[in-house]
């Protein structure tokens, strides 16, 4: 692998890698590897979905192999904090790119926050970076309760696009009053000094300048991708 050809910072599932090759990735140049890390759904895929799965709820729309789990539960949270996040560290992982923290608006409830909180907490005793994708009312309250400092950054997908069709992979512009809600909100967290990432799926070269523009002007980074695999 050439060096110009390197990312600086990778976000994986590090539970597909071993420790060697996230080692290798390292070595071979890459800076920031953090490992993306489900707090909020279960995946029928995963080992330990028979552990878990009492604590399923309703399925994930458009993603068959997905349940919402019941993030209240302190099993839960011990085997993310204390089993899961530990041996992602021994893998390698330099910070932790939270998914599914949405839960929070399936269940808008005191145990939802509290639960989601104490993970957060949990994993701040590993001293590594943590990025939230999406769950933008858990932050918004994370930001209105001062808790801000949990996080270090944020992602937000499809803030200037819209996935019209997840089997297909077709995209479109974002509604305008979604978009203008995430715009506010991505200058909420820029304030609240966190990192703004954005996520776009798009195939349209105008709508990816716009995306970019506006990124740079507000000093967010961008990743676009033309397919909900993100491997383009």
């Amino acid at each position: 692998m050439e060096q110009d050809d390197v990312y600086q910072t990778l976000i994986l599932d590090l539970q597909n890698f071993s420790k060697e090759q996230v080692s290798a990735l390292h070595l071979a140049g890459v800076k920031k590897i953090y490992s993306y890390l489900d707090v909020g759904s279960l995946e029928t895929y995963r080992s330990y979905f028979a552990r878990f799965h009492k604590l399923a709820r309703a399925p994930y729309e458009n993603w068959e192999e997905e349940y919402w789990v019941d993030v209240s539960n302190i099993s839960w949270q011990d085997f993310l904090v204390k089993e899961l996040a530990i041996d992602l560290v021994q893998k390698g992982a330099d910070g932790f790119f939270l998914d599914n923290t949405d839960v929070y608006a399936q269940e808008e409830t005191p145990q939802t926050y509290e639960g989601l909180v104490r993970i957060l907490e949990g994993l701040g005793d590993y001293h590594l970076p943590v990025i939230v994708n999406g769950g933008d009312l858990f932050v918004k309250k994370l930001i209105a309760d001062h808790k801000e400092n949990l996080l270090r950054a944020i992602c937000q997908e499809s803030v200037f696009s819209c996935i019209k069709d997840y089997k297909k992979n077709q995209f479109g512009r974002q509604d305008k009053e979604v978009r203008d809600d995430y715009l506010t909100y991505l200058q909420a967290c820029k304030k609240a000094n966190l990192a703004v990432l954005l996520i776009e799926y798009t195939r349209n070269s105008e709508l990816e300048k716009e995306a970019d523009s506006y990124c740079k002007k507000m000093g967010f980074r961008l990743f676009v991708s033309k397919s909900l695999a993100l491997e383009e």
